[in-house]
């Protein structure tokens, strides 16, 4: 008997330490997001340099029937950047020219995540949740706790459509990840969804991955690809 009130008055202690917990976060959360966006917003005093890329190629069963991997390293100068090919290889064999000539054709254009497009990203594609760019137009759900986190539905409005996601921060209030989709997503694609990993460098919050999982639909034509990004050096912009 004794034991069971015991456990009674842990348990009591243990959901009381809970409520009062949840009752703490939620009452931080808004200084969380805003100490987040602000985070952030001083990433733009950093650029990325090095960069591991992989381009994975899926069947219909999920399967990867083509794997594209490289390394590269921007060297930035101002506002002007050139991406230098360290090395690439497709299917076990060597694509470092490839993907040289690849980047050649860039013409110098800045890329913040080693493969730009020209012509720019659809409008909203480059929508995260703590660019301030976009912080007028983000509505948060009601937040909840899941596997540690405290994860919180959120939001973005773009001109190219509503973005939803999740984001999860920890007990602490540092930003751990964040996965979302794209709800209106460009012509002949199907779906986009971007599952995203924070770091923290010298107090300023960037995106130390992304992956990119993306499918389209042309006639009669499927395509399905995972793209990821590692973002393994920051280097701080010269005055």
């Amino acid at each position: 008997m004794h034991r069971l009130r015991v456990s009674a008055v842990l348990v009591a202690m243990l959901w009381g330490q809970s409520l009062a917990w949840a009752g703490s976060w939620q009452d931080e959360l808004p200084a969380w997001w805003s100490s987040a966006t602000a985070a952030f917003d001083m990433a733009k005093q950093y650029n990325p340099v090095r960069t591991v890329t992989s381009i994975e190629e899926l069947d219909a069963s999920g399967a990867v029937i083509s794997l594209e991997r490289g390394e590269t390293r921007t060297e930035w100068s101002g506002a002007s950047s050139k991406v230098v090919v360290v090395k690439a290889e497709k299917n076990g064999k060597d694509a470092s020219d490839e993907w040289r000539k690849r980047y050649a054709k860039q013409s110098g254009t800045a890329a913040s995540n080693g493969a730009a497009t020209p012509g720019g990203p659809p409008p909203g594609f480059d929508a995260t949740p703590f660019d301030p760019k976009y912080a007028s137009g983000v509505t948060r759900g009601p937040a909840r706790v899941a596997s540690g986190f405290v994860e919180v539905p959120y939001t973005i409005k773009t001109d190219g459509g509503p973005v939803e996601g999740v984001v999860r921060f920890s007990n602490g209030g540092m930003v751990v990840s964040a996965t979302q989709q794209w709800t209106k997503p460009p012509i002949f694609v199907t779906s986009i969804i971007s599952n995203i990993d924070y770091g923290y460098r010298d107090g300023v919050l960037v995106i130390a991955g992304m992956t990119i999982d993306a499918q389209a639909s042309i006639l009669l034509i499927r395509k399905h690809y995972r793209i990821h990004f590692q973002f393994l050096e920051w280097a701080r912009k010269s005055d």
